[in-house]
């Protein structure tokens, strides 16, 4: 058996060898359909396939807040409401609120800001996680006396030299004393998807809140659970909601005119729910990719079988066994799926560089994409898989043929069959239709794109820089020292060479800073909309200014708008219009829900953008700085020159009036809101690279398959020509067939377009699913695409010397 092995080994190698241009081709084009799927399934697999790096993860849950009223950030709790649901002991085995913040830690060479995450003390044994130096933190070490810390590895390598001595040694943590107790394993992480929960963290905090002295309607903190062992999630949903009834009618302040609830999501869920559907989407555009693949292979296995028909044939009289023949067929399309399958691993191996370097920032787990064995045994069942799906039936029509026929037939093959023909124009009417579905799917993600990159932010982001600070509470407690600091910052940052202006605002549009409460126009009597949750922000006079921002009506900030004048406000269009539709708004008072907080609107300024270009326009009031400063500033510069010149003269400025206070977060606007393309642009890039196999992958198939229409009618046509055909008349007779292939496949593309496409829906914006530009547009290109692949062949067929045909006939 060995020996029949080996001996099938080398006829197939030496039968390929003889045959560089077939085996070449067919080698490609497998790699690039291989390649492609095994590069999105090595992103699937990390991303949404490979369980999360917790113990028991399938037991983990997000506690949500589910309110009725639009406009209600979800997901948060107050504190008294988490305390009401460590209480539910029955069904949850441990509850712990997580809350994002920076610090700064000095005392340790330059000033440094750190990200950092306050969490419970039970977090760490709800995730299952230990630490790799020290220890997770106590039960007692929880509330304003819990002075404890725990680094995340990498800061604990790069600020502290990995040392072991750290274990309860003091650090300043926001001029404070803080014990480091503990160092977390290498490679652990938090994983989220959302702007509310950090994932590059590097210092957990022991959570310094008395959570029954806080206000339960202010909802600041993310609670994630466990399940108790035996009890399943949707008998703890059903306590749950028992609870919140529970806690409705407890406190009918709180929750008075709402339908409040809570609902628990397996935290696996959330963590990809905001990449699942796209990448669903972009592994159906390659599976589509790979079966146009297999589809243009088994065309060229059917056209060799054809020229390979008097071979076999011969053998097959001189005494060879069918079986023979299969098992040295099989051999050979076991070879080539094989090579295939090498050529897509280094494609895959390409197209990961080309997945990391793009970058988004919101796929978790990017790091963890791999050729990892995982992948490399998927690459291998999948060629396994291609050589039985491309080779199969070609091998079976070869061997079933008779050599008796074969042999009078001089060599000419399947395609002079009807059945042959017909299944060469199957294969290629399919390939035609998956690459419509593919291109349409990218098309509609590029006028998505266009329309995004068209949005006007509210602002111009050329030529100003953004970084952001946050001042400890120890030496800026008091409101007049915030205000002090960020308006002599300002002066200083705007005497600098190169500066034309300078502002500061609270939450700086394009980043995960927020603020978010309802407002009302104050004396008037309860709307519907009373609820719904606006965008609270304090800004300098020179913020409007500096970010190019529209005044609509009313004016500015200016320097007299301070502790001792009248409070006043300026509002968005937006709000302005919600809360004075028939009004001019200025000079009306406006109160934020529930607080004393009245103001008086004194101007109205076009929206700008703050969470991304796509997000549907939310209401805005902005707070004079100087009346209600934040320990939290974004310092904006607009300036002549390049911004990134800056950055050195104004850190050197914040350090000349405080040394200890470090900035961070460092960008240009133009590149936030590109950083706000980023997962838009990810997708568009990620399709188009299967787009444009696909459309190679579908005109090449068209290509061979007239190739092989032209070479096996080379005698009908000398005969046409001979008979007095023009040579215009043959072109056409190709150009033709190949048409009407392609309109074949059009068709059923577009049919099943217009049945599926319906599932982008919800990844584009300011673009119809049905958009009428993109399904006209697209497949009157492969149309074209098609034509041009037509044309080659074409031409050969109108080069055929008539007396030469006859002859050979």
């Amino acid at each position: 058996m060995m020996e029949n092995l080996l001996r099938d080994l080398r006829v197939a190698v030496r039968s390929l060898v003889k045959n560089p241009g077939f085996s070449l081709v067919t080698i490609v084009t497998l790699g690039l359909g291989i390649g492609a799927i095994t590069a999105i399934f090595s992103l699937v697999q990390a991303v949404l396939l490979r369980p999360l790096p917790y113990a028991e993860p399938d037991r983990l849950v997000l506690v949500e807040t589910a309110f009725d009223e639009e406009g209600l950030l979800p997901t948060m709790l107050s504190g008294p409401e988490y305390l009401d649901l460590k209480g539910q002991t029955d069904v949850l085995s441990h509850v712990s609120s997580v809350l994002e913040g920076t610090f700064t830690i000095t005392g340790e060479g330059d000033p440094w800001q750190v990200k950092a995450l306050g969490a419970s003390p039970s977090f760490f044994q709800l995730l299952g996680v230990d630490a790799a130096l020290g220890r997770t933190f106590l039960p007692e070490e929880e509330g304003p006396a819990a002075k404890a810390v725990i680094l995340a590895y990498d800061f604990w390598r790069s600020r502290f030299g990995s040392d072991p001595s750290i274990i309860q040694r003091t650090i300043q943590v926001d001029g404070e004393a803080y014990r480091v107790v503990g160092v977390l394993p290498e490679g652990f992480s938090m994983l989220a998807t959302d702007d509310h929960l950090a994932t590059d963290v590097d210092l957990w905090v022991a959570m310094p809140f008395d959570y029954s002295a806080m206000n339960r309607n202010y909802r600041s903190f993310r609670v994630l659970a466990r399940l108790q062992p035996g009890v399943s999630l949707t008998a703890a949903q059903a306590s749950i909601e028992s609870l919140a009834k529970g806690l409705e009618e407890k406190y009918p302040d709180s929750y008075r005119d709402r339908k409040w609830d809570l609902k628990l999501q397996p935290f696996g869920a959330h963590v990809i729910a905001g990449v699942r559907l796209p990448l669903l989407l972009l592994m159906g555009a390659v599976v589509g990719v790979l079966l146009i693949a297999c589809g243009n292979v088994a065309n060229l296995l059917l056209a060799r079988a054809a020229t390979r028909r008097r071979e076999l044939a011969v053998r097959i009289s001189l005494g060879a066994s069918r079986r023979r023949l299969v098992g040295q067929l099989l051999t050979e399309q076991v070879i080539l799926s094989l090579c295939g399958a090498l050529v897509g691993v280094l494609f895959a191996a390409w197209g990961l560089k080309v997945i990391l370097a793009l970058n988004p920032g919101r796929i978790p787990r990017l790091s963890e994409v791999a050729l990892d064995p995982a992948a490399l045994g998927f690459v291998l069942l999948l060629s396994m898989a291609t050589a039985v799906l491309t080779g199969l039936v070609p091998l079976l029509r070869a061997v079933r043929q008779a050599a008796a026929p074969a042999l009078r037939e001089g060599g000419r093959g399947q395609m002079s069959s009807l059945s042959g023909r017909r299944l060469h124009s199957v294969l290629v009417i399919a390939e035609v239709a998956l690459a419509l579905l593919v291109v349409i799917g990218t098309g509609l993600l590029l006028r998505s794109f266009q329309e995004l990159q068209s949005v006007d932010p509210g602002f111009d982001a050329d030529h100003v820089l953004s970084l952001r600070i946050d001042l400890p509470g120890d030496r800026y407690g008091h409101r007049s020292e915030r205000a002090a600091f960020f308006a002599e910052l300002t002066e200083r940052i705007e005497r600098l060479p190169g500066v034309v202006s300078a502002g500061v605002v609270s939450h700086l549009p394009f980043t995960d800073a927020y603020w978010s409460y309802p407002v009302i126009a104050e004396g008037r009597p309860p709307q519907p909309d009373d609820d719904e949750f606006v965008d609270l922000r304090s800004a300098t006079p020179g913020y409007f200014k500096t970010m190019g921002a529209h005044l609509v009506a009313g004016r500015y900030f200016d320097t007299s708008d301070d502790l001792s004048t009248g409070h006043v406000a300026i509002l968005d269009r937006n709000l302005a219009e919600r809360l004075f539709p028939d009004e001019d708004p200025i000079d009306k008072l406006v109160r934020v829900k529930e607080t004393d907080l009245i103001r008086r609107v004194v101007g109205v300024v076009e929206h700008i953008h703050h969470y991304g270009l796509e997000d549907e326009p939310k209401g805005q009031i902005y707070f004079a700085y100087a009346q209600n400063p934040r320990t939290q500033g974004a310092v904006v510069v607009r300036t002549k020159v390049d911004p990134k010149t800056l950055i050195e003269p104004i850190q050197q400025q914040i350090w000349a009036m405080d040394k200890d206070q470090p900035s961070y977060d460092i960008a240009t606007m133009s590149e936030r809101v590109d950083r706000s393309l980023g997962p838009t642009r990810f997708s568009l890039v990620m399709f188009s690279i299967a787009a444009f196999i696909a459309v190679l992958l579908a005109a090449v198939g068209v290509y061979a398959l007239l190739s092989f229409s032209v070479a096996q009618r080379h005698q009908e046509m000398g005969v046409r020509s001979a008979l007095g055909a023009r040579r215009g008349e043959l072109l056409a007779l190709v150009v033709r067939q190949g048409l009407r292939l392609a309109l074949f496949g059009l068709g059923i593309g577009l049919v099943l377009a217009l049945l599926g496409v319906r599932t982008l829906e919800s990844t584009l914006y300011g673009v119809p699913a049905y958009d009428p530009v993109t399904l006209i547009a697209v497949p009157l290109l492969l149309l074209a695409v098609v034509f041009l692949a037509t044309l080659l062949p074409a031409l050969r067929a109108t080069r055929i010397d008539p007396m030469t045909a006859l002859r050979i006939e």
